[in-house]
């Protein structure tokens, strides 16, 4: 985590942004959750596309028996 820490610094120092270890620490510890929870969102958004599909080729299989 240090590392990333120096790397956020780094970055904010090239954009002109003074930041301290406790707030580049804080900030990325805050992007963590919010990567995790978008790509929580997008594996159930495409598992229920998945199931939609999947539930419409029963149907359409039943109707053509």
């Amino acid at each position: 985590m240090s590392l990333m820490v120096a790397i956020l610094m780094r970055l904010a120092g090239l954009v002109g942004v003074n930041l301290s270890p406790f707030a580049a620490g804080a900030l990325f510890a805050g992007v963590i959750p919010l990567l995790a929870g978008g790509g929580a969102v997008a594996a159930g958004a495409s598992l229920q596309r998945r199931l939609q599909l999947a539930d419409a080729k029963c149907e359409a299989a039943q109707v053509t028996e």
